[in-house]
């Protein structure tokens, strides 16, 4: 049994099978996840055109998308109160096809996106020319590029990582 990757507790339960897959949940932090994990080659092979040339999914009503991470990065902005930078610096871990990190830019944020699948990276960098974004996951990207950022964003990616905890780090 794969300890919680969050707490380390030793001790879980099953919460679901679902054909080959059997999900545990941390009786300790209640945490929900995969045992075994996939690895990283499992996840890498996984996200290769995860939807479909971005035709379907997540990419069917941009306009929505670009209206609600509008509304987020606002709600973001007030809550950073004083950035570490005179233009503050923007990094979504799991960009997808660009739609946080393109409101990010339009507000006056250095905003960039890290994404693992590569057909959502050139959606991304097809439509959002003007915002950076770089194919590959947190952990490459942190290890070559140091520098502070002032907010960090990570929606929905946690479930899909293979080690959570440097992922957080």
């Amino acid at each position: 049994m794969t300890p919680c990757q969050v707490c380390g507790a030793q001790e879980s339960r099953l919460y679901v099978r679902h054909a080959e897959m059997e999900l545990f949940e941390c009786v300790e932090c209640g945490l929900i996840y995969l045992d075994p994990m996939p690895t990283s080659a499992d996840i890498t092979t996984l996200y290769d055109d995860a939807y479909d040339g971005t035709t379907v999914g997540y990419f069917a009503k941009v306009d929505a998308k670009m209206r609600r991470s509008r509304r987020r990065i606002g709600r973001l902005r007030r809550i950073l109160q004083t950035p570490a930078h005179p233009v503050p610096r923007f990094l979504d871990i799991g960009a997808s096809g660009g739609f946080m990190v393109e409101a990010a830019r339009e507000n006056g944020w250095h905003a960039i996106g890290v994404e693992l699948d590569p057909a959502s990276v050139a959606y991304a960098q097809t439509n959002y020319p003007a915002a950076a974004f770089i194919h590959g996951t947190a952990e490459s990207y942190a290890a070559t590029h140091p520098e502070p950022f002032d907010l960090l964003y990570c929606s929905e990616v946690i479930e899909h990582v293979t080690e959570v905890n440097c992922v957080v780090a």
